[in-house]
């Protein structure tokens, strides 16, 4: 099976930067407008963190599916996809690279998409989080290549509703 790298790459990168995007600075920018209160503000913010948390698993689910199934890409070669994408993360944690900003700063806003999530239910200690978000997502993305999602269409079956056009006379 001849798959196809650079596009999952291109996908991975869109979705996880415009995810980052709207965490990081557009729902912020809303709550902080919206809730002039610094207690609603803050409680907003957290549930903000859980969804993003529960929409990125998700994400990572569907990008391990369309790994399999729409590109076509072997386990090996998806997990080079996943790791090349990841290569701004995994090189921030080298301790020479670390106190670099665009690379820390890289590293700490993709942590948190789901470390923020997990972080608020102290599931584990603090120190442990960027780890466990990495082989939490590298589950997730794993385990969606075992999800396959048909249109009705592809399975073949027909719409059961027929529409009804009414004439209407003037």
């Amino acid at each position: 099976m001849n798959g196809r790298v650079g596009p999952l790459m291109a996908e991975m990168v869109f979705v996880l930067v415009s995810v980052a995007f709207l965490k990081e600075w557009l729902f912020p920018l809303f709550i902080r407008y919206w809730f002039t209160d610094a207690e609603l503000a803050s409680a907003q913010l957290e549930r903000t963190a859980i969804l993003t948390g529960a929409i990125t698993a998700l994400i990572y689910a569907g990008l391990g599916s369309a790994a399999k199934h729409v590109y076509g890409l072997s386990y090996a070669r998806s997990l080079g996809a996943f790791a090349a994408v990841h290569a701004p993360v995994l090189i921030g944690w080298a301790p020479p690279l670390a106190s670099l900003s665009i690379v820390r700063s890289v590293r700490v806003t993709w942590e948190g998409l789901m470390g923020d999530a997990l972080g608020i239910f102290r599931l584990m200690d603090p120190d442990l989080l960027p780890g466990a978000t990495i082989l939490l997502t590298l589950l997730l993305y794993t385990a969606g290549r075992g999800v396959r999602i048909v249109d009705r269409d592809q399975r073949g079956e027909t719409d059961r509703h027929r529409a009804k056009i009414r004439h209407f006379r003037s």
